[in-house]
């Protein structure tokens, strides 16, 4: 089968899922994968760029400047206009037959300032093949922010958007609603969500509540993050050894959706009930990765401060040397790293958002508690920190074992080429 995959980041940080799932579906597939960047990494599969010319990104930067106040950050509404193309279509279709290639499935990941929804209708248009769209976030729900908080507007029509500070019941986000419904209402789009209850949420939106709507978990490398024997070996490497490491991190953990505020709560009350319990803090460290330090001044632990980590194998390395996981998320589609830390056979701690309530509801892994109660997330931290060895362990077992068969490649893969059989045939 021929499968076009469309994605728009590098092969870092998040975007390297996207190059992954290629990688696997390779195998038993042939795969031209459409992105913005020439990749850092060599792969099986061929990979076509398409990029702006500079006079366009040049004054893309510059109403990326003007616009900035006139949003509001915590929504993430990047791409103002969906009527305005990024490309056209025909540059799309250029590189598949450039390649002769006819894709039999069109499956898109991350498309952010690379394509918009008159891209996808055209597409199909053109060969007729069945278009998968990833929810990695929640823009293909909405008319244009990525988080959308406590608003419902995309279960209607948009409109006095409060990430555009508006009370206009017709404003841009309405219009980019309607750009997006009048491209996907005769077209046979999927939508795949890396959890049911993100399938609930879509299967509320205007966009998709016809459609048809799949989970399939967001999938992870199992030969990168997996469990170690060098565990010692890692701690010392990030001079946190012979301590109960507790990891934690993001991009930037100051964005309000990232939690880090929460998270500097959650530490600051666990250190006083390890006090109270006749506990030694001192045996216990924070390993914070991200582009910023935000705990060393504020939470009374010891913490230590490894940067942003470039590439899976660092960031894996980084969960190999932790014995917890922390995932302040407070708004996330995921978040991704709870899906690493598992591979790993790692505990993790959460607010009930999303995937962690997932994770808590149908495998019975994680240490969830509602984003209201810090008090009771301190408290499953210390209950766990109390564990014997033995349980632990066990605990570690079970959650790897349940990551490889429920978000490995393999999984994904067998997933998807189901989903796939399954809507050919009725087509």
């Amino acid at each position: 089968m021929n499968i076009l995959i469309l994605s728009s980041p590098n092969d870092n940080a998040a975007g390297v899922v996207a190059y992954d799932i290629a990688n696997s579906l390779s195998k038993t597939n042939n795969i031209l994968f459409i992105g913005k960047h020439k990749p850092l990494e060599k792969y099986s599969f061929k990979i076509e760029t398409l990029r702006e010319n500079k006079i366009k990104r040049t004054l893309k930067k510059l109403n990326k400047k003007l616009n900035k106040k006139k949003t509001h950050q915590d929504y993430y509404f990047f791409d103002k206009n969906e009527s305005k193309l990024v490309h056209k279509t025909n540059e799309f279709i250029e590189k598949t037959e450039k390649n002769n290639f006819k894709p039999d499935a069109i499956l898109i990941i991350f498309y952010q300032n690379f394509f918009k929804a008159r891209n996808i209708k055209e597409l199909y248009n053109y060969y007729k093949a069945p278009v998968y769209m990833y929810m990695m976030d929640y823009a293909p729900l909405t008319g244009g922010c990525h988080y959308f908080w406590d608003c419902r507007g995309f279960e209607k029509e948009c409109g006095k958007c409060p990430a555009l500070y508006s009370q206009n019941p017709q404003d841009q986000s309405y219009y980019n609603l309607q750009e997006k419904k009048n491209a996907y209402n005769n077209i046979p789009i999927i939508l795949i969500c890396s959890s049911s209850i993100d399938q609930r949420i879509a299967g509320k939106s205007t966009l998709f509540k016809h459609k048809r709507i799949k989970t399939i978990h967001i999938p992870i490398n199992s030969k990168i993050f997996k469990p170690t024997e060098n565990k010692s070996e890692l701690k010392r490497k990030f001079n946190v050894e012979n301590k109960f490491v507790i990891f934690c991190g993001a991009g930037n953990l100051n964005e309000k959706r990232k939690g880090g505020k929460e998270l500097i709560y959650t530490l600051n009350i666990l250190f006083e009930i390890i006090k109270g319990n006749d506990f030694d803090p001192e045996n216990i460290v924070i390993l914070q990765a991200g582009g910023e330090d935000v705990l060393t001044d504020k939470i009374k632990f010891n913490t230590r401060f490894i940067g942003y980590l470039n590439g899976q194998k660092s960031l894996a390395e980084a969960f190999q040397s932790a014995d917890l996981f922390i995932s302040p998320s407070i708004q996330d589609a995921g978040p991704m790293m709870i899906y690493q830390a598992t591979m790993c056979g790692l505990q993790f701690a959460a607010f009930n958002i999303r995937l962690a309530r997932e994770m808590r509801d149908k495998y019975g892994i994680g240490l969830v508690s509602d984003v209201s109660n810090i008090n009771e997330l301190a408290d499953k931290i210390f209950e766990y920190l109390t564990l014997d060895n033995k349980i632990k362990a066990d605990q570690s077992e079970k959650i790897r074992n349940i990551a490889l068969k429920s978000w490995s490649l393999n999984s994904f893969v067998y997933h998807f080429e189901k989903l796939n059989q399954n809507v050919t045939n009725v087509q």
